[in-house]
């Protein structure tokens, strides 16, 4: 816009020159029209005279305009220096603003690289989880084929068991019968009791009372001493000492708790570790005894449980 405007004041410039200039030929012209009817050499004077001052007039008049054009120049120099800045820094900036969106392409770009590296990994990811459930399915419908099987076969061998308890239970309960209609069995509160006309150790007396379903005959009630005094034998019970020395306990690993221990008994420290009735004129008739001794004992078979 500058540029245009210097072009156009110096044509401005051209023509106002012309103009002055036709003006002074114009003038030179009238008056050498006028002058020629004047004597010749006064003429030649005016002539002369007007002539010097049209040429300074042109003179000044050309002065003006070489100082005009050197302004206008210069002012044009000065507005192309200051648009070709400007242009420069339009220059710089169009560069800066190409870096950064350079820049910002290549983070976009890194950004997208990133994404799909990620994209690939979750669906790697997916893939294998659909592996892992898809195993995980065949596994639980196995498993849960395996489970009906087992229950099956469960099932078939709760019969069975049942069937075997069932049988077991009837040959347990032959073998009472069978084993209470021998002589020597008395009942007595829901128990029978077996008296032996033989001798036995303690363990071998224990033995024979396992070998009929029964054991060594636990007392736990006054009723049951009075009972087995009645019978008035020196005779094993189901009593000893033999796991931990000095703790009594009955055959089935109860502790003893109500006991009927003759007078300074027990005495026998290490030396007599089984229990039996030996005074039994009295109502605490119980002696330690070594269990290596040769006695008649008593089985007691639990009818009720």
């Amino acid at each position: 816009m500058a540029f245009y405007k210097e072009q156009y004041d110096m044509s401005a410039a051209n023509d106002e020159i012309s103009t002055t200039v036709n003006s002074s030929n114009d003038i030179l012209n009238r008056h050498s029209h006028e002058d020629s009817k004047a004597p010749s050499a006064a003429s030649g004077v005016q002539l002369y005279r007007f002539g010097t001052v049209t040429f300074g007039l042109v003179a000044l008049v050309q002065l003006g305009l070489i100082t005009f054009l050197a302004l206008r120049i210069q002012a044009s120099q000065k507005n192309l220096t200051e648009v070709k800045e400007q242009l420069i820094r339009a220059i710089y900036n169009t560069e800066a603003n190409y870096t950064n969106v350079r820049e910002k392409k290549d983070d976009l770009k890194r950004a997208l690289n990133d994404f799909s590296f990620q994209l690939n990994s979750l669906t790697e990811e997916r893939d294998k989880l659909k592996i892992v459930n898809y195993e995980m399915e065949t596994r639980s419908k196995n498993l849960t084929e395996e489970r009906d099987e087992l229950q099956g076969k469960l099932n078939n061998l709760d019969t069975e068991a049942r069937s075997r308890i069932i049988s077991l239970e009837r040959d347990k309960l032959r073998k009472r019968l069978t084993t209470l209609a021998q002589s020597g069995w008395t009942l007595f509160r829901g128990s029978a009791y077996y008296i032996s006309s033989t001798t036995k150790t303690w363990q071998e007396s224990r033995i024979y009372c396992l070998s009929a379903d029964a054991d060594l005959m636990i007392i736990n009630s006054k009723e049951e001493q009075d009972f087995a005094n009645s019978f008035q034998i020196y005779m094993w019970i189901g009593l000893t000492d033999l796991r931990t020395e000095g703790t009594w306990e009955w055959v089935d690993g109860s502790p003893l708790t109500t006991s009927y221990w003759g007078t300074t008994e027990p005495n026998g420290k290490t030396e007599e570790n089984c229990g039996d009735i030996k005074t039994f004129t009295t109502e605490r008739s119980w002696n330690d005894e070594n269990c290596s001794h040769s006695l008649k004992w008593i089985c007691e078979m639990k009818l009720t449980q």
